[in-house]
């Protein structure tokens, strides 16, 4: 029988919610107004669920996964060794790989496709065939066709449909890769967590719906004396959304230079014992191309590195102001008693003494140094101020 009152409906309506563990919270208004109410499940009526991992305790399986870190640490070409191992089903770096070979979905921007991201993943041994470049959205409307950037503002539809489609023709995705995040938010604002954190809620819903790992790749800010969790660039929620998040640093203990750290920024529901990090390098791979060779950076793991990414990160401010503290004295004395010298020059001979072009711009800075040209042209000079050379 159906209900023919606006009561009987409301109450057919809440056996239905009660069958189904639902109780809804109504609030009495007045004609016409519009009415709020609060959907309450009861926790008798949630089925339990594991958390799931494509890389156990690296990379969840239906949720997302941060990457961050400075420049020149190998952020993307980890990835690419990981990828890798997930298309041919290879062992990962620390532990067994129990996932058959699976496709990837790459969503790239800073990198060359054709003469960087092939062959590095040529040369990690990857199977091309199970990597999927997102390139564009195509855009039908009126018998016309135009494409643009991948947005994440306006495209998620999109690119479930694309995983779907992927799923369908029997070669489901299990990775999608973003890098770097911040230059697929179409017209949202990488640092306004308004903008952010219902991304982030709606890209953890794909995850979860198309059974998928979401990797965003970003990069640090500049605000060195910040905890790793809020040196990811942008809004929190960059950081918070995501079950994990790992940075990527240089190793600073290792006096070679070679060794990077894969070290855990956060980890929900990882286990103490289970959260070390790990040591890598790169060792240089030839590769030949239309007959010419060219070397490629290949990953080579060096084990687990038990060191927080905090430590790390306050480690290598310590040693900065050592060695910022040490230029000072050289620069104060090179330019005492009112001497000044060629900046070039004294650029030159910091850098033998070990001393790089930032580590002096530093401790000019510290000094107040002024630079100066003779005559207003010519080169640059490096001299204390007038006002502090009796000082000194």
């Amino acid at each position: 029988m159906q209900p023919d009152s606006l009561e009987d409906k409301k109450k057919l309506l809440r056996e239905m919610n009660a069958m189904a563990g639902l109780r809804v919270v109504e609030q009495t208004t007045a004609p016409g107004e519009i009415v709020s109410s609060i959907v309450l499940v009861r926790a008798s009526s949630v089925t339990p669920k594991r958390l799931e991992w494509l890389y156990q305790d690296r990379i969840v399986l239906g949720n997302m996964t941060l990457i961050c870190g400075p420049p020149d640490v190998g952020k993307d070409a980890v990835m690419v060794d990981l990828i890798s191992r997930g298309t041919i089903g290879r062992r990962w770096p620390d532990r067994e790989n129990p996932n058959p070979p699976f496709d990837v979905v790459m969503l790239v921007s800073e990198e060359g496709i054709e003469d960087t991201v092939v062959p590095r993943l040529m040369v990690a041994g990857t199977d091309l065939h199970r990597v999927h470049f997102a390139m564009q959205t195509r855009i039908s409307q009126d018998a016309k066709t135009s494409v643009r950037r991948i947005a994440l503002d306006q495209d998620l539809e999109a690119i479930r449909k694309m995983l779907t489609t992927l799923r369908d023709n029997k070669t489901p995705a299990k990775l999608l890769v973003i890098s770097p995040f911040g230059s697929y938010l179409g017209k949202l604002k990488k640092n306004s967590d308004d903008d952010i954190r219902p991304l982030m809620d709606n890209l953890r819903e794909l995850a979860a719906e198309c059974e998928i790992a979401i990797v965003c790749i970003s990069h640090f800010n500049k605000n060195i004396l910040a905890a790793a969790i809020d040196r990811t660039g942008g809004a929190g929620a960059i950081a918070q959304a995501p079950r994990c998040g790992w940075a990527f640093v240089k190793d600073d203990e290792d006096e070679t230079g070679e060794s990077r750290l894969m070290l855990m920024i956060k980890g929900n529901n990882v286990k103490e014992s289970a959260k070390a990090g790990l040591r890598y390098r790169f060792v240089e791979e030839v590769l030949t191309i239309d007959g010419k060779s060219a070397g490629y950076p290949r990953v080579e793991w060096l084990g687990p590195s038990s060191r927080k990414i905090d430590d790390v990160l306050h480690s290598a401010i310590d040693k900065e102001d050592t060695k910022v503290g040490a230029c000072v004295k050289w620069l104060e004395g090179k330019l005492a008693n009112g001497a000044s010298e060629a900046s070039k020059e004294l650029y030159r001979a910091a850098e033998k003494l070990g001393w790089a072009y930032p580590t002096v711009r530093r401790a000019a800075e510290r000094l107040n140094v002024d630079h100066v040209r003779m005559n207003g042209s010519g080169p640059w000079f490096m001299c204390l101020p007038a006002s502090d050379q009796g000082n000194r």
